[in-house]
């Protein structure tokens, strides 16, 4: 490093041996440096971390053997093979609740198509609705639920949440819908 052995009256600017520099040049400088190696090395981290187990993708009866529906770009896509939930009801009116109280519905379902059934996801139109739903692959004819929650704290009038259901079937996306008044 070198050193100045005169200082000039601008802003903190070094003259020495006729170059002006600025004294916060080196840290930014320093800054960049670790800035960089701090993204390489993220970049590392995630580009191992990724990496597939083969003995997962091979085995028979594998989750990507039911998830998976291969078909060619020119192939029409055959729905009669993909899993189908059939609900009992998509829309419930819970007529009229209180400000602060809670109502729980179960929506059952059953899987009517000829492959295993899996929810991925369950998404609510907003956080005063709450799910808990089948995780488990659920078989052809058999059945499933998913339990809806809505708490009507902070919310007055009438109320419609929606339930998007999304899975590995036809169509891949259902809606369910809770509806009804709360009042003061």
């Amino acid at each position: 490093m070198l050193s100045c052995p005169r200082k000039s009256n601008k802003k903190s600017a070094h003259v020495c041996s006729g170059l002006i520099y600025d004294s916060l040049e080196f840290p930014y400088q320093k800054l960049r440096k670790m800035r960089l190696l701090l993204l390489l090395c993220i970049a590392t981290w995630i580009t191992y971390s990724c990496k597939n187990n083969s003995s997962e993708i091979d085995a028979e009866g594998s989750i990507s053997d039911i998830i998976n529906m291969p078909i060619g770009a020119d192939q029409i896509i055959d729905t009669s093979e993909a899993a189908h939930l059939e609900f009992e009801e998509t829309l419930v009116d819970w007529d009229t609740i209180r400000h602060g109280e809670e109502f729980t519905k179960i929506f059952h379902f059953k899987n009517t198509g000829k492959r295993p059934a899996i929810i991925s996801d369950v998404k609510t139109s907003c956080g005063c609705t709450a799910t808990k739903y089948t995780k488990d692959p659920i078989p052809p004819g058999q059945s499933g639920k998913i339990e809806v929650t809505f708490n009507s704290s902070g919310r007055v009038g009438y109320q419609k949440k929606s339930i998007n259901v999304i899975g590995n079937t036809y169509p891949p996306r259902t809606l369910l819908y809770l509806q009804g008044f709360v009042s003061n």
